[in-house]
């Protein structure tokens, strides 16, 4: 338990589950609940929080349930900080899904903040009108991202890819999905980052 006001400097991160009193998080700095390796634990203040523009709390999602959390006693201020909610391959979120992000009990909470996922597989946007009264988040879109190098979209990366790029340059047709490296071109370098990526695999 510390009795002293905490500040988190640019490149700094707060992370852990002890008791603090007040705690300012500075442009380029960074809070968390837990230790931030798993989503469970809770950060406890028992006094305020103030999130500066450019800080960022980060929200990191269990592998199947739950979240880990920073419980607050006194106020929280957002001052278009941003909320990255880290979500694992093990987990998915559904639209209307509620995430606790601040433990109910904090005093007040004033101000705008800025919400993005942070996953592998999915891209989700959240609602956040609920922050400031209820201290959580809901889900309101889920988006599957694309597999790179997956040309013909069955999820797995592997030589009928390979094929599918070459018959797009048979063909001579331009193709998002075939631009594997991007360059707006698509050609035999996309074959070779195919292969990387089959090489690379685990």
């Amino acid at each position: 338990s510390s009795s002293a006001a905490v500040t988190v400097g640019n490149g700094g991160t707060l992370a852990g589950t002890a008791l603090l009193q007040n705690v300012t998080v500075q442009k380029g700095g960074t809070i968390l609940g837990g230790l931030g390796t798993t989503g469970t634990g809770v950060l406890r203040l028992n006094g305020n929080l103030v999130m500066n523009e450019g800080s960022s709390m980060r929200c990191l999602m269990g592998n199947n349930t739950g979240n880990a959390r920073v419980n607050v006693k006194g106020s929280i201020t957002h001052n278009g900080d941003t909320l990255v909610i880290v979500v694992p391959a093990s987990r998915k979120l559904s639209v209307g899904d509620e995430i606790q992000v601040f433990s109910t009990g904090f005093s007040s909470a004033s101000g705008e903040v800025v919400v993005r996922s942070e996953c592998e597989d999915y891209r989700y946007e959240f609602d956040s009108s609920l922050l400031n009264s209820d201290g959580k988040v809901t889900v309101t879109l889920v988006e599957e991202l694309a597999l790179r190098g997956d040309v013909n979209g069955d999820k797995v990366v592997n030589g009928t890819d390979i094929q599918e790029v070459i018959n797009f340059i048979i063909a001579g047709v331009y193709d998002e999905k075939a631009d594997v490296n991007g360059d707006g071109v698509v050609n035999g370098t996309d074959i070779q980052e195919i292969i990387n990526i089959i090489v690379n695999a685990d």
